[in-house]
């Protein structure tokens, strides 16, 4: 996985192209985590299953080396890169890095070779209306796509619809080509095959059996489509089978069709924002709950255009007590400044990236300092200059050198103190190492 990040960084790093701005980033996410059904196609994502596998996926031990844990917040970093409402937010790239390998995605493809994720490829579809002259040919142009609900919980549901009233549900993905001719469920016949069907009924010498091999269905199935299209019992025909009225009575209520429970959701939903015209989007959910839900599921574009605008939520609570935080930190940075520079053997310079080791909270001194001014304060303070940091490794090398008893070189005293760089060459560092040595020679002379 380290390798794997490390090469996709790599790339990053020699790209010069232009990245995605924030939507067309989360977009690109969301069908990358279409694929794995953790997202959903009205454009919501399972985020609860989402964490729960990213957690299975990296061990804790790495994650926290990545400084990328994923704690019990109530909004992890993967949460906060994918929300609609946070887009603006910057987060580390390497985080990226882990939701892409996560993703089975690698930087490129992610950035220059992304393509959408088309779970019953292109179109046309063909049409499946076995009544129609062009069964079978590809004359669909329309694809709805929804989410599966129950066993089919996250695999895309495609609606197709052809303009001769056939219209069908196939749960997907497609694998094989085959899978284009095979549906789930007929929504509506049509005009077309209850048309050929009542003609087919009316005909003495067409059999049942025959008619429900042309149509693909069985003879009790066709003897309920005759109760709903209420054509006459018993058909004609030495081969009719009577059909008592109890079973006439069953199916002579039949269920909506499906275009008219979009018009009745639809115009339901109308209604009760009519009759509550100053009501929130919640409000309206808690009086007409089944209609919200059905046409989140079947038209949510629909429902999305013809709701209240979301009111903004009043900001979280802020979870981190700055003020505290920021006295605590303040005398850990200076007591560790003290501490490195006291440390035994060879010296540590007093660096940004040192303390930051030691203390921790790396996000926080990088992304909120401005939060946390007394900390800030001590940080330019104690930080050591470079200058100041030689003439350290110049007195530390003296004092190894007396230890060893004895007098080294120029170039033996400059590789021990690591001075053989260009801001070794100063001249306030050359004096200091030429007194060093200066002293050594007298001191082991005698």
């Amino acid at each position: 996985m380290l390798l794997k990040m490390a090469q996709d960084a790599k790339w990053l790093l020699n790209w010069r192209g232009l990245p995605p701005a924030g939507a067309e980033r989360r977009h690109r996410y969301h069908n990358l985590l279409l694929t794995s059904g953790l997202a959903y196609y009205n454009g919501r994502i399972r985020h609860e299953e989402l964490i729960k596998q990213l957690r299975d996926f990296y061990s804790g031990d790495l994650l926290k080396s990545l400084q990328s844990e994923i704690g019990n917040q109530s909004q992890p970093w993967p949460s906060r890169m994918l929300r609609q409402d946070r887009l603006s937010e910057i987060q580390p790239p390497l985080r990226h890095l882990l939701l892409m390998t996560f993703l089975e995605s690698t930087a490129e493809q992610f950035f220059t070779t992304f393509e959408e994720y088309k779970p019953f490829a292109d179109g046309p579809w063909p049409c499946l209306n076995p009544a129609a002259k062009h069964f079978q040919e590809n004359i669909i142009n329309t694809c709805r796509i929804t989410n599966g609900h129950k066993r089919n919980k996250g695999r895309p549901v495609g609606l197709f619809g052809c303009d001769c009233g056939f219209r069908y549900l196939r749960v997907g993905p497609d694998r094989y080509e085959r899978d284009r001719l095979r549906f789930e469920k007929v929504i509506s016949y049509g005009a077309v095959w209850e048309r050929f069907f009542t003609s087919a009924w009316s005909d003495p010498s067409i059999t049942l059996t025959d008619l429900g091999q042309r149509l693909n269905v069985i003879p009790f199935t066709l003897r309920r489509h005759a109760i709903r299209l209420r054509l006459p019992f018993p058909r004609p025909g030495r081969w009719s089978r009577p059909t008592s009225e109890e079973v006439i009575k069953a199916y002579s209520n039949t269920l909506q069709t499906f275009q008219g429970s979009f018009e009745d959701r639809r115009a339901h939903w109308l209604t009760v924002r009519r009759q509550n015209p100053k009501a929130s989007r919640k409000q309206l959910i808690s009086l007409a709950p089944y209609t919200y839900y059905w046409l989140s599921r079947h038209d949510v574009e629909w429902l999305r255009q013809n709701s209240p605008s979301a009111l903004m939520s009043n900001p979280e609570p802020p979870r981190v007590d700055w003020k505290n935080w920021d006295l605590l930190l303040s005398k850990e940075v200076r007591l560790l400044s003290s501490e490195i520079r006291k440390s035994p053997g060879k010296p540590i310079r007093v660096s940004k990236e040192e303390i930051i080791r030691r203390l921790g909270h790396r996000s926080w001194i990088e992304l909120s300092l401005d939060k946390l001014p007394e900390t800030a304060c001590a940080l330019s303070n104690c930080f050591e200059s470079r200058e100041n940091f030689l003439f350290r490794r110049v007195c530390w090398t003296e004092e190894y050198f007396i230890g060893k008893q004895h007098c080294p070189t120029l170039h033996q005293f400059d590789v021990r103190a690591g001075t053989r760089t260009k801001l070794g060459d100063a001249r306030q560092v050359r004096k200091a190492i030429e007194a060093a040595l200066t002293r050594l020679e007298n001191r082991l002379s005698t």
